[in-house]
This record gives C-alpha cells, sequence and structure tokens, in this order.
C-alpha cells in the first residue's frame, strides 16, 4: 500500500499547544490591560470622591483656615505627598501660612515670617507669575534641600493670592497627579479670594467711607469694649465729641467737594495726632469722635488742644466737648449727651475752644 500524506499527529498537537499558549498569553494581557484600568479608575474615583468632600466641606463653612486645612489634607490623601506647605503672598512677599504634619495633622507657623527669597528662586518665580507650575528635583531653601516636589499658585481674579508646595512622594508626578493638584488649588484660591471680599465687606461696613475712620456702628463696638476694661480696672476715660466749625458755609461758598476736603483733613489731621490706643470715629456729618482710655480730664483736654492747634495749623477750626468717665456718666448715652452738652457751650462761647462737661449732681 502506498503512504498517505499529511501532518503528523505530534506536529498538530504542537500547532495546538502553541495557539493555545497565545491565546492565553493574549487573555493574561488583556486581564492585566482590565485591572490596570480598573486600578486607574479606582484611583480617578478616590481622587474624585476626596475632591467633592472637600467641595462640599469648603461650601459648609466660612471659616479660610478650617477651608485651607481640608484643601491641604485632601492633597495630602488624594496624591500621596508627605508634605503639603501653604504659603500667603502679597506680590512679591511670601510667607508661610500652615504646613502638614507627619500624622496627617494640619498646623499653622507659630510665628510666621516672610521668606528671604533669592531673585532667582522659583518660589519668588510662581509666587510672582512667572512660572504657571514648576515641578523639579533640587534645593528649594527653606522648603527642601533636595527632594521632588511640586509648586502651584492659587490665583483668583486674575491675582496670586498664595503658593501650594507640596514633596515627599514616592512615585513619579504624572499630568494626571498635576491635575488634581491644579483642582484643589482652584479650591483654595477661591476660598482664599472670598475671605478676602467677606474681610473686605465687613470692614467696609465698619469704616466711613469719606475719611475712613471707624463710623458710628464700629465706635459703639469699640466703646462697649474701652468701657468694659475701664470698670473692670476702675480706670477713668476720656470721651470727646468734635465739631469743624462752619462746614455749610465752606459748603455754600466753595461748593461741597472743598467741605468733603475739609472733614478729610479733619480726620487726618484727628488720627495723626491720636495715641495707638485711643478711638477715632467719624460719628456723622461734621462730627467726630476721640475716645481717650486711661485719661484723666486735664490730660485729655491738652490732648484736645493740640488736636485743636494742628486743625488750625490746615486752616480749619473746630470746636470739641470733652467729657470724662466715671465723672460725668458710667456709659456710652450718657458720656455722649455729656459731651454734646459741653461741645454746645464751646460753641457758644465761640468757637474753635473745647468745654468739659459739668460734673454730676
Amino acid at each position: 500500500m502506498g503512504q498517505h500524506g499529511g501532518t503528523p499527529l505530534n506536529d498538530a498537537s504542537s500547532i495546538r499547544e502553541d495557539a493555545l499558549r497565545r491565546e492565553l498569553e493574549s487573555v493574561r494581557e488583556h486581564l492585566t490591560m482590565v485591572e490596570a484600568e480598573r486600578d486607574e479608575l479606582a484611583r480617578q474615583n478616590s481622587e474624585l470622591f476626596i475632591l467633592q468632600q472637600v467641595f462640599s466641606a469648603i461650601n459648609s463653612t466660612i471659616e479660610l483656615d478650617d477651608i485651607l486645612s481640608m484643601v491641604m489634607r485632601g492633597i495630602r490623601e488624594a496624591l500621596g505627598y508627605q508634605r503639603v506647605v501653604l504659603l500667603d503672598v502679597e506680590g512679591a512677599i511670601v510667607t508661610p501660612r500652615m504646613a502638614t504634619e507627619p500624622d496627617g495633622r494640619v498646623t499653622q507657623f507659630p510665628r510666621p515670617q516672610m521668606l528671604d527669597l533669592e531673585p532667582s528662586s522659583p518660589l519668588l518665580a510662581v509666587a510672582t507669575g512667572e512660572f504657571e507650575l514648576f515641578v523639579a528635583q533640587t534645593s528649594l531653601p527653606p522648603l527642601t534641600d533636595g527632594s521632588t516636589f511640586c509648586l502651584v499658585p492659587l490665583v483668583a481674579r486674575e491675582a496670586i493670592r498664595g503658593v501650594i508646595f507640596v514633596d515627599g512622594l514616592d512615585k513619579e508626578i504624572t499630568d494626571d497627579s498635576v491635575r488634581v493638584l491644579l483642582d484643589f488649588a482652584s479650591q483654595a484660591a477661591m476660598a482664599v479670594e472670598s475671605a478676602r471680599l467677606f474681610q473686605e465687606t465687613k470692614r467696609l461696613a465698619m469704616v466711613d467711607h469719606l475719611t475712613g475712620l471707624a463710623n458710628a456702628r464700629r465706635l459703639h463696638d469699640r466703646m462697649e469694649h474701652a468701657l468694659a476694661v475701664a470698670k473692670r480696672h476702675s480706670q477713668p476715660l476720656c470721651f470727646v465729641i468734635m465739631d469743624l466749625d462752619d462746614l455749610k458755609r465752606i459748603n455754600d461758598s466753595r461748593g461741597h467737594a472743598a467741605g468733603d476736603a475739609a472733614l478729610r483733613t479733619f480726620a487726618e489731621t484727628l488720627k495723626a495726632t491720636a495715641r495707638a490706643s485711643d478711638i477715632v470715629a467719624r460719628y456723622a456729618g461734621d462730627e467726630f469722635v476721640l475716645v481717650m482710655p486711661q485719661t484723666r480730664a486735664k490730660a485729655g483736654m491738652r490732648a484736645v488742644e493740640r488736636v485743636l492747634a494742628a486743625l488750625n495749623a490746615r486752616g480749619i477750626g473746630a470746636s470739641a466737648g470733652l467729657a470724662v468717665y466715671p465723672v460725668n456718666a458710667a456709659d456710652e448715652q450718657g458720656l455722649f449727651l455729656a459731651a454734646d452738652g459741653a461741645l454746645y457751650r464751646a460753641k457758644v462761647g465761640g468757637k474753635n475752644r473745647c468745654a468739659v462737661a459739668l460734673p454730676v449732681g
């Protein structure tokens, strides 16, 4: 019989085994790819979850330091950095504000001092807007002596409000980690700006817009404290109402712009001659208040006379009425009435002078 052609059995088996191995290898590679994608999705979901937690927490408080602490803890937890430092920026002045500790707590620098940075410092470059981001492995005194670090600015309303410094990552800094870091920085920047606007709104609510002095509302708040201290320590306190003489005549003859200028000059002079511990305020219209803690009538009178002389030197006349706690009254309203009565006597007596309230009884 003749020989039949064909592939031997052992060759066919070998081919099937090779094909099976290749198929198994392909399955393994696919599974490895699926696991990597799953891990990446889990990592991204974890980052997004932490970001969402931080965003929710931010919306639940207006305390800036609490918000910044949340952001810094979020950066550490989501990205694995060992250290996160937040630095305040005011122009080219950079000052450390708070940092994460090894155990994850966020603490403030006890005595923050502005950093003495070299002109070539990357931190200064980020703080002044020269760099939008900086990643390097180099020395950056006083923050690091050579580890891989990243600097990200906090930008709000096109102004740089701070810088976030991170280091201590035990893996490569990737584009994705930078993106997440920028998301956290954006939230921190918005928090800083919101707090700044909130504080500015509070300040404006307490400040007279024309002169920049404390207004009547702020005067009341500070008087409450000053009187409480005077009562607790049995100390005297002088309360003075001062009135710009002839403001109506200035407005009528030279215009309201000249009257406003006179009021600003009055305020500047009063503030310049007052002590750091004194309270200076514009009460209403042409009336100003000077409160002098720990001051008796004679010393208060001398202080007012110095103010009047300084005003006269700038071409402004003023009258004043002075009352003393506890001689003339024991509360703010009583002191105001007593000083107002003395002011009236100063006006009637010829203006451009100070009168002392009459003793009670």
